[in-house]
């Protein structure tokens, strides 16, 4: 008897690798967090490929681009039977248009690759940065992908430690894991509004409140898992939040090498100029330290 999911998500996983080898393994294909932001959504299929060499285990952002081909290349066999030919050879898929390639020539690409990540890449070259971060450095002068990772924070936020709902109290900066039992929009005049979120952690029950943000109301379904960091207040004698730090753990908030961004961690707090925001330069921070950390040299001695 076949399995329409597994089926499903060996299609998908396929035409991302098939992706990957296009884009030259600069782990481009999926947008927002790379190919290790897919994993909690390939669940029958991970099993089967993740801990063939030479990831063993580990982020497929780790890896040099010369693994993340040879670790594709053995995924590709595994989940195709054994019959899918290397890569680089690999005659024209048939299942997408938008991966439909002519033998691409995949040392030909590692070599562009290699040649064009460097400190010195201008921000508008990186494939990895979603525009609106590439928009935000430009309004800070950061021109290169050195400026980007010299671009420290003013201070660090500690929401490392979780906080059960019962044990909230007013003026705490805490934060929270929990499951979304509501969520509801009111609207006001024009575009302005708010959106009212309701979790529960087994302990309680924490309201959170958005201003300004209504389209909020829609990000979670019922029974979706985030984390939220931020100053508890009080209405009625029950805990809440308005306007908190959040990062959604159903759907992979830990999609970089660090964990959560957001929320639930040490969160970065950079300076920025009139009309940007942090999550935009946490975000693209982030990518940059994900893809661009290993070019840096150590200069400090072993000694």
């Amino acid at each position: 008897m076949t399995d329409p999911a597994f089926e499903r998500q060996t299609r998908t996983l396929l035409n991302v690798l098939q992706l990957e080898a296009k884009y030259g393994f600069n782990n481009s294909a999926v947008v927002g967090g790379g190919l290790d932001g897919m994993w909690p959504n390939l669940d029958r299929v991970a099993g089967l490929v993740r801990n063939l060499p030479p990831m063993n285990g580990r982020r497929y952002a780790s890896l040099s681009q010369e693994e993340r081909r040879s670790w594709s290349e053995a995924a590709m066999r595994r989940i195709s039977g054994g019959q899918r030919q290397p890569m680089s050879t690999r005659p024209r898929p048939q299942q997408s248009k938008r991966i439909a390639v002519r033998k691409p020539d995949i040392n030909r690409a590692k070599q562009t690759v290699r040649r064009e990540l460097s400190l010195q890449t201008p921000v508008n070259a990186l494939s990895f940065l979603h525009p609106s971060a590439k928009r935000a450095f430009e309004a800070l002068a950061l021109r290169t992908l050195r400026d980007v990772l010299w671009h420290f924070p003013l201070r660090l936020i500690d929401y490392t430690k979780r906080s059960n709902i019962v044990d909230l109290k007013p003026g705490d900066e805490a934060t929270v894991e929990g499951d979304v039992v509501s969520s509801e929009t009111n609207r006001f005049s024009g575009r302005s509004g708010l959106a009212r979120v309701r979790i529960r952690d087994g302990t309680g029950f924490l309201t959170i409140t958005w201003f300004n943000m209504p389209y909020m109301a829609t990000r979670w379904q019922n029974g979706d898992r985030i984390v939220v960091s931020g100053k508890v207040g009080d209405y009625r004698g029950r805990p809440t939040m308005e306007n908190p730090e959040y990062d959604d753990v159903t759907r992979g908030g830990k999609n970089n090498q660090r964990g959560f961004v957001h929320a639930g961690a040490l969160v970065p707090v950079y300076p920025l100029s009139a009309g940007l925001n942090q999550r935009t330069v946490r975000n693209g921070v982030m990518q940059c330290l994900d893809n661009g950390l290993r070019l840096v040299e150590e200069t400090l001695s072993q000694e």
